[in-house]
């Protein structure tokens, strides 16, 4: 498998503290990436072609400023694009937000994702994310506002009320509520909306690794991913990307769900007397379900290694 991309979660200090945070981010958390460590990946990276982005998160990764442009000019320096994910706290005043925003697209910028929801808009004012769009549309920044919604769809219906007309002409995006993290403790079960099919669900892998803030590296940036110990490839500083890539392409786990999709596992599950929904919020959270339950997975190896050998020698002789 042919990796394009490199992401970091560089922090989890943030200017916020929502109630549906996956990393239970707050001003108080203190971890992030070396940036020293993020750079040398950053070339890593460079010299197996993973030069399709290098995408960077948090918390706020854009809190530490100076790291994060330093980190984003070097990947500049090899050609490499960045993007940033963002609740736009950073533009609550035009002129400072303009200075900052113009210098990460000096460093290499090229698109950003703004969080918007009634969980972030307790802390970020509406008024900042209209200033934020309003400098990345001025510098030519390519933006996606990402709306995440519960049952009563209130979220969405007020932020894009709020955000009218300023969300003209951007990418809109648009989740439902994930049952991870913080969400968990302050959000009720019947505020989820569940519309993914169990059994036709396909992963979303965007050939990406994703390093966490603790230096769990992984190849998926999904808000249950850090409890996931089969998308797991490494520790940051200690696994080159090059050994995380084998080890990802030695996972029967991981090369199963792949190339069968969800469904074949909702199949074995329920075979070995699993219950499984008819309907999860996103594919996220029935992989979070199937591959947590250690009893599931210790009935299911024999399973898995087995069709993991059959895929293999199928894709070994060319068929299919």
């Amino acid at each position: 498998m042919l990796f394009e991309s490199i992401s970091f979660v560089m922090t989890n200090t943030c200017s916020a503290a929502c109630d549906m945070c996956c990393f239970s981010c707050s001003p108080q958390k203190k971890d992030q990436l070396d940036k020293e460590l993020v750079k040398d990946y950053i070339l890593q990276a460079s010299k197996l072609g993973m030069t399709k982005r290098t995408a960077f998160t948090g918390g706020e990764a854009i809190i530490y400023f100076d790291q994060l442009k330093e980190c984003m000019e070097y990947a500049n320096s090899l050609g490499i694009p960045s993007t940033l994910v963002t609740n736009c706290f950073w533009a609550k005043n035009y002129d400072e937000g303009y200075k900052k925003l113009k210098e990460l697209k000096q460093a290499g910028l090229v698109g950003m994702t703004y969080s918007v929801d009634k969980f972030h808009q307790q802390y970020v004012p509406y008024e900042s994310v209209k200033n934020a769009i309003m400098i990345a549309n001025s510098l030519g920044i390519q933006i996606t506002i990402n709306l995440m919604d519960l049952k009563d769809g209130k979220s969405v219906y007020d932020s894009l009320e709020a955000l009218r007309p300023y969300i003209y002409h951007n990418e809109i995006m648009m989740h439902p509520c994930f049952p991870a993290g913080e969400a968990r403790n302050h959000i009720k079960e019947d505020q989820y909306i569940y519309e993914c099919s169990a059994d036709s669900a396909l992963c979303p892998f965007d050939k990406s690794i994703t390093v966490l803030y603790d230096g769990t590296m992984m190849i998926c940036c999904s808000q249950f991913s850090h409890e996931i110990d089969a998308v797991k490839v490494g520790k940051f500083g200690e696994t080159s990307l090059e050994q995380a890539i084998k080890n990802f392409n030695d996972n029967d786990i991981i090369y199963v769900l792949l190339s069968n999709g969800f469904g074949w596992y909702t199949d074995l599950a329920r075979s070995l007397g699993k219950e499984i929904k008819e309907k999860y919020v996103i594919c996220c959270h029935l992989c979070h379900q199937l591959f947590t339950d250690k009893d599931f997975l210790e009935k299911a190896m024999p399973y898995i290694k087995k069709e993991a050998q059959r895929l293999r020698l199928k894709h070994f002789m060319g068929i299919g």
